[in-house]
């Protein structure tokens, strides 16, 4: 037996998204999918913690990329100042 008799404002999108779920009216069709939604939440919460760790090993991956690129950017500095340094030697 239902109990809680509720009434609702929906938007145009809302309510298409109610009626496309499956479902004989709209009642059912809300019903079902709150309850999915109960039921994948903790195979969804999971998928969220294993991308985040995804996201951190790439983050980290990514500082090291840039840390490297610095570095390399450091020495081609120096070697093109050394190169105007013995340009300059030469030429003199």
């Amino acid at each position: 037996m239902k109990n809680n008799l509720k009434s609702v404002r929906l938007s145009d999108e809302v309510f298409g998204i109610v009626q496309s779920y499956r479902g004989e009216g709209f009642n059912e069709k809300f019903e079902n999918i709150v309850i999915d939604f109960k039921k994948t939440l903790p195979e969804r919460e999971a998928y969220k913690v294993g991308l985040d760790e995804i996201i951190g090993s790439q983050k980290k991956k990514l500082a090291g990329l840039l840390e490297a690129i610095r570095k390399v950017e450091k020495i081609e500095s120096a070697v093109e100042r050394c190169l105007c340094d013995l340009e300059s030697a030469v030429g003199e």
